[in-house]
């Protein structure tokens, strides 16, 4: 058995000279290796909830059956958790909401107030947490106060739905009365979906004609879904019958998607008045809103258009044309026959299983998807949507390798799983998969698992207390083309006096994926003069993928009144890198203000007056301030530490005496490295959760209630 000589300085109170017995531990350090941007191998499995140095989130990792999301061009991933390594965090126990970018490697929390530096949501932080298709805007529900001002006086467990623009660090609440001042009601609100483009959001509340300003407003048992206009402030009811002013689901609605134009919402609900035929519904049953045309239709329809006798629900919008829903059913008879055929042997179908119902074929078509080539899945509840072109469609289903997530080419009519470590034959992941998404262009799913077996020989490291971790992985589907963007996309100026120039707003411009060449950068429109370029960095400039440049924008009216234009920057080979531009010519200024006239002379000092009499003894002073500490005592006694390993190198047993006392073996003892942790328990039972090499470490022991930090070298 190897020996370690060492002194160490035992804190806060006195020096100790160990003996330290203790074998090399040859245990399998985990070091996630760094990805890069541009590292785009078809059938990689990486973690997402890692830092910039891909350390795992720590603690417990993300939260269990959490939601995921990922932007359309699959560059931006968005998880919940209460980790405190990942970025900035919130107060302890608060749930905070992530994002990723994949290209960078950059994690930021963007559940926070309004304004670009807000403080993070308070205790118990958020839930719902998802990221807009651009990868702008994200959306949560939150019980904190300390997100937005104005608040009404909250009862408990009252919670609210905000929006929180990344660009420009935005914050706003989201679930109140129609209008763009409508009234903050305290309600129960639920963060429901989000378009595309940040503009509306879907969200569920108890309670009525919130779409009516003048309306009662009384809190209700049910749950209604609305739709929020962020532009125009407009707040309208998704749950109700057909007809642009239907009655209102008479029972609990829920939603989960929308499409990406915000035109439809799919929703759920036991209703009995929102289809003719459902009048003696007891099932929970899907259904599509068109909120152009006011349209309300059954999806869990079978034959004759009758609602399906069994519960349905999870819908989920597939592709860009509000079209096709995916969905999870318990209903058997959603085909004609209920079955399939595979090999010329009919299947018969049974159980929970997940189907796309197409809309806009004649007549409407239901398709099973929870198949593969050997047969139906025993049991399917998790739909999760498909890329834009419908070529995958992402479900959770058990099949002969257990339960797992796949997708599902309803053309060429493969399946294949997903959840699996690197590689077209990656082992297959040893935990079940929560939740799950796909990006619109295809090329990369996220999901998030307990599996230790995803990447790296060990996985992520334990909760403090053994827990395993829920971490956020992603899937690398195919080869990601990242759009150049600029941002913001639409610059409002302040009203600005005529014939005057306002200041200056910054415009950056980003390359995607590959270079981006910039010709020109130009204002157009019946405005144009009005708005000038007074700092260029991009005319004449080619950017490296992802790489940046900038422009000042600035307003000068030549008359009053509202003006408007369009900043169009000129690329090789990209179209739409446009701006919109507004703002408000006011009255041509006053004259200016006179100059401040020079101040008057100061008078002399009159002779001082003559001294009064003494007065009485004040009250006996406050305590003056502890002094400093006194110096270091003498060094103790010798202390002696023999560890020994055991376990298959995953415990080790330690025995500590100081003073010739034995300390005792329920101590609670941490051996700790660089802020990570090395082994942790009590001194009879460490668990070793990496590998021991030489060099100094901090031995952390409480001891007659004083927490001992003993730096070690060994």
């Amino acid at each position: 058995m190897s020996q370690y000589k060492l002194v160490c300085a035992a804190t806060p109170r006195r020096i100790a000279v160990l003996s330290l017995t203790l074998p090399m531990l040859a245990l399998a350090l985990f070091v996630a290796s760094a990805r890069a941007a541009s590292d785009e191998t078809i059938g990689d499995t990486f973690p997402a909830s890692v830092t910039q140095q891909d350390a795992y989130a720590n603690d417990e990792g993300t939260v269990d059956y959490g939601p995921v999301s990922i932007a359309d061009d699959g560059r931006y991933v968005a998880f919940e958790g209460d980790s405190t390594n990942l970025s900035e965090h919130g107060p302890a126990g608060a749930i905070e909401g992530y994002i990723k970018d994949l290209h960078t490697g950059e994690v930021k929390l963007v559940s926070r107030a309004d304004g670009a530096n807000g403080e993070p949501a308070d205790e118990p932080g958020v839930e719902n947490f998802k990221i807009s298709g651009d990868g702008r805007y994200a959306i949560f529900n939150s019980k904190a106060a300390n997100l937005v001002g104005g608040l009404p006086h909250e009862e408990p467990e009252e919670q609210h739905v905000y929006r929180r623009d990344l660009q420009t660090g935005e914050t706003i609440l989201v679930d109140r009365v129609s209008g763009a001042d409508g009234a903050i009601l305290s309600r129960e609100a639920v963060a429901e979906a989000i378009s595309d483009d940040g503009r509306y959001v879907v969200f569920a509340a108890d309670a009525n004609d919130l779409e009516d300003p003048a309306g009662t407003h009384a809190k209700t048992s049910i749950e209604t879904v609305y739709v929020r206009d962020m532009q125009t402030g407009t707040t309208t009811a998704v749950s109700r019958a057909n007809g642009p002013t239907g009655e209102i689901a008479n029972q609990e609605s829920q939603a989960y998607s929308i499409s990406p134009d915000g035109r439809y919402v799919p929703f759920v609900s036991r209703a009995t008045n929102l289809v003719p035929g459902t009048e003696s519904n007891i099932y929970q049953q899907t259904y599509m809103r068109d909120l152009q045309t006011g349209t309300t239709t059954l999806v869990s329809q079978i034959s004759g258009g009758r609602a399906g006798e069994g519960r349905s629900e999870n819908p989920v919008l597939v592709g860009e044309d509000g079209c096709e829903v995916e969905f999870n059913s318990e209903v058997y008879n959603l085909l004609e026959p209920p079955s399939i055929t595979i090999d010329g042997e009919p299947i018969e179908i049974s159980g929970p299983q997940i189907y796309l119902r197409d809309l806009c074929s004649n007549p409407a078509s239901t398709t099973l998807i929870s198949q593969d080539a050997d047969g139906i899945a025993g049991d399917a509840y998790g739909a999760f949507g498909a890329s834009a072109d419908t070529s995958s469609v992402l479900f959770a289903g058990e099949f002969a390798n257990g339960y797992h997530l796949f997708l599902r080419d309803p053309e060429t009519g493969q399946t294949t799983q997903l959840d699996r470590a690197s590689g077209s034959e990656g082992v297959a992941a040893n935990e079940e998969s929560q939740q799950a998404a796909i990006s619109a262009n295809g090329c990369r799913a996220v999901f998030d698992s307990q599996a230790t077996n995803l990447f790296g020989q060990n996985g992520p490291p334990e909760g403090p207390d053994g827990e395993r971790p829920t971490e956020v992985y992603v899937r690398q589907l195919a080869a990601c083309h990242e759009e150049p963007t600029v941002a913001p996309t639409s610059l409002t100026f302040p009203t600005q006096a005529q014939n005057t120039i306002g200041a200056a707003q910054i415009v950056t411009v980003t390359a995607g994926s590959e270079e981006l060449q910039i010709h020109t950068v130009q204002p157009s429109g019946a405005d144009a003069s009005d708005f000038i370029v007074t700092a260029d960095e991009c005319t004449g400039e080619t950017l490296q993928p992802a790489e940046t440049c900038t422009l000042l924008v600035r307003f000068a009216p030549s008359a009053e009144g509202p003006q408007s234009a369009s900043l169009t920057v000129h690329a090789a080979n990209v179209t739409g890198l446009e701006i919109s531009l507004s703002g408000e010519g006011g009255q041509l200024p006053s004259g200016e203000k006179g100059a401040q006239g020079e101040p008057g002379k100061q008078a002399s000092q009159g002779a001082p007056g003559q001294q009064g009499p003494r007065g009485p003894g004040g009250k006996t002073g406050a305590h003056g301030s502890k002094g400093a500490r006194g110096e270091r005592g003498p060094a103790g006694a010798n202390a002696t530490v023999t560890c020994r390993l055991a376990g298959n190198h995953r415990k080790i047993t330690c025995s500590v005496k100081l003073y010739g006392k034995r300390v005792k073996d329920s101590s609670q003892a941490r051996l700790t490295r660089s802020g990570r942790m090395y082994a942790r328990g009590t001194l009879a039972s460490l668990q070793a959760s990496r590998a021991i090499a030489s060099g100094a470490y901090a031995l952390r022991v409480r001891i007659d209630g004083h927490a001992l930090a003993i730096p070690v070298r060994l």
